[in-house]
């Protein structure tokens, strides 16, 4: 048993501790400058933005073996479509109700409608793409010969539940934002972690 976690999982906590007292420190920062609300377009939404921005060209452009490749392009895209969310698929551009932080939906717009179906369009095709590039298996076979950053993927499954509860039940848009940027920070670390671990195999 002591074989197989030295062989398949990495306990190494640096990392994991490191974006925890970030995550924690920037929240106390920003609750004592009396910040407890997070608005559409701050700083901090454009954060989370510039971190998926650079994972996914770390994807694109990434030295990876070639019979890897399929998997950085289907996390680009991924990760494309959690960048097209955090800017409401666009509408942060051209939505916004004068004098609200808010925005119209699309069920506003005569054929807004259409933004549903070319999202699912977009669902859809990185599905099919993963499937006919064989994505899951490769990512299995990456598994075999990779470890797991396990407290990285723990804090990673802990995050999701505290930014939802943050979001539906306690209304904390500092928490959630700030939950959400440690969230997309974790994926681009495990991406950058493979990619370097088959590099370096």
């Amino acid at each position: 048993m002591n074989d197989f976690f030295k062989k398949y999982v990495n306990f190494n906590f640096k990392s994991t501790a490191i974006l925890i007292v970030l995550t924690v420190a920037v929240i106390f920062v920003l609750k004592l400058c009396g910040i407890n609300e997070i608005p559409e377009n701050s700083l901090l939404e454009n954060t989370q933005i510039i971190v998926l921005a650079g994972g996914g060209l770390y994807c694109l452009f990434s030295k990876i073996n070639k019979e890897y490749k399929p998997i950085n392009i289907f996390f680009a895209l991924i990760i494309f479509l959690l960048a097209m969310r955090e800017i409401s698929y666009g509408r942060v551009f051209f939505a916004q109700i004068p004098g609200t932080n808010d925005f119209y939906h699309w069920s506003h717009y005569k054929y807004g409608y259409l933004a549903h179906i070319i999202i699912g369009l977009y669902i859809a095709g990185t599905f099919v793409y993963a499937l006919l590039k064989k994505v899951f298996i490769k990512i299995w076979e990456v598994l075999q010969k990779t470890q797991v950053p396990f407290w990285n993927v723990l804090l990673l499954l802990t995050a999701i539940p505290v930014q939802m509860l943050a979001e539906k039940r306690f209304h904390s848009t500092l928490v959630e934002e700030m939950t959400e940027l440690l969230m997309y920070c974790l994926i681009v670390y495990m991406v950058v972690f493979y990619n370097k671990s088959l590099q370096k195999g």
